[in-house]
């Protein structure tokens, strides 16, 4: 009895694989039908879709600053960290420099991507964007920068309804990137030595002045040799010197003052003014900016402008540039101090110098000041070869400036579509038709028993 009635209230099986399996092949024709009509579909859509190939073209972001000659450069290399090779991939993806390459190699004029059809035509009546805008950034779609892990390598990717033009295009992109290096140092170049040269005309200026002054003292104080003698000469010529030392501390201290100033606290000043002072917490916080910016903009790609994490990623950014902006003003005061206490210093030895003028009544003043005359124009002279010097560095840098992208894989046109792949479609497609068949199946019920 016990067993009669567990057999009785025993639960139903909660799939019949026997009964599921009969009912499919009853109704097999409604299965295959169902798939032939997927692939059906999935063979019109290979027919219609152009084919899409991708070019890749590789580039090597080269941080060594090679140097064919021991002039030093004026503008220093990109640099080996991860956040300054992070960030010639969104230079590359830069619209200025795909809008160049888009006009230069006429993609402005190719239907691929200035004519999409009449579908297209009819929304650009309903839209205010321009159809150049439109067609640029269709083409803008079309290329993709990636860096390959943590290595110097980028590979610039474009895909185009032709291989050949996807090839040539990846390797534009490429070769104008190399070329806008290039262009940027040589333009670092042409600055400094036009600046250079504006300050040697100054500088040829005042030796003049100063051999001028040198030759209308001596005719004043009838000074043909100059000579030297006593213990009071003896201590005037030790201030001299040591007042000119102070006087060059002074114009030091001004022009790095200056240059302080000049260079303001923004981000860009920062980097002019790390070649000019030395330092640390200066290239620890540019590196910081450089990290939290590659990280804004990496989280501006995944999450929305209005994100808790972008809000929060900006407000440290901005924090980062405030503590940057502070920096900045401490160097201008420290420079500011230099500045004024070699003013000081120079004062003192002025007003020591002067003393002992007093006290001289005699000619030999004359040899004092004369000598003093004649330092000052050879100092000037001292600086003016200097400038001379560099000047002619940078003008023999013209032409010899070295790039830091070099490519190690240019891009060769594709001998296979990477979209649409039969191989792909045709087998997902079979198999989603026998999913769709045998679901249509099922939902028509079981079979009526006879």
């Amino acid at each position: 009895m016990t067993s009669a009635n567990s057999d009785e209230h025993a639960l139903p099986p909660l799939f019949d694989f026997h009964a599921t399996w009969h009912t499919l092949w009853a109704r097999r024709r409604a299965v295959l039908a169902t798939m032939g009509v997927v692939l059906l579909a999935a063979l019109l859509y290979l027919a219609v879709t152009k084919p899409r190939y991708t070019a890749t073209a590789s580039v090597l972001i080269d941080p060594r600053d090679s140097r064919a000659t021991n002039l030093s450069s004026v503008l220093p290399g990109i640099g080996a960290d991860s956040a300054a090779i992070a960030s010639q991939v969104f230079v590359i993806e830069s619209r200025n420099l795909l809008i160049d390459v888009f006009k230069t190699q006429g993609m402005d004029r190719d239907s691929e991507f200035a004519d999409r059809g009449l579908l297209a035509r009819l929304f650009s009546l309903f839209s205010s964007e321009d159809s150049s805008e439109a067609a640029f950034k269709r083409f803008q779609d079309k290329v993709s920068v990636e860096r390959k892990g943590l290595t110097y390598v980028v590979n610039v990717n474009f895909a185009s309804e032709s291989s050949d033009k996807a090839a040539r295009i990846a390797n534009a992109i490429v070769n104008h990137y190399k070329a806008s290096l290039s262009k940027e140092r040589e333009l670092a170049n042409n600055d400094a030595n036009t600046l250079l040269t504006e300050r040697i005309g100054s500088l040829q200026k005042s030796v003049s002045d100063a051999d001028r002054a040198i030759e209308d003292f001596k005719v004043e104080h009838n000074i043909l040799t100059g000579t030297a003698g006593g213990t009071l000469q003896s201590q005037i010529d030790q201030l001299t010197t040591q007042l000119i030392t102070a006087q060059n501390d002074v114009d030091q201290a001004q022009d790095k003052y200056n240059l302080a100033q000049a260079a303001g606290t923004s981000v860009n000043g920062l980097a002019r003014l790390s070649r000019v002072v030395s330092s640390g917490a200066i290239d620890r916080l540019r590196d910081d900016y450089n990290q939290r910016a590659t990280a804004l903009a990496n989280s501006a790609m995944v999450y929305g402008p209005r994100h808790p994490v972008i809000e929060r990623q900006q407000s440290e950014l901005e924090r980062v540039k405030w503590l940057m902006a502070a920096e900045a003003g401490r160097i201008q005061q420290e420079r500011k101090s230099e500045y004024n206490l070699a003013v000081q210093n120079a004062k003192k030895l002025q007003s020591k110098l002067d003393d002992l003028r007093n006290q001289s009544k005699s000619s030999d003043i004359a040899q004092v000041q004369l000598r003093q005359l004649e330092a000052r124009a050879q100092a000037a002279r001292v600086v003016l070869d200097d400038f001379l010097k560099r000047a002619q560095e940078t003008l023999q840098m013209q032409g010899l400036q070295p790039s830091e992208a070099r490519v190690i894989a240019t891009a060769t046109a594709p001998a296979r579509p990477t979209w649409p792949r039969p191989s792909l479609i045709l087998p997902a497609s079979a198999l989603l038709g026998l999913i769709f068949g045998s679901g249509f199946a099922l939902m028509l019920g079981p079979l009526k028993k006879k």
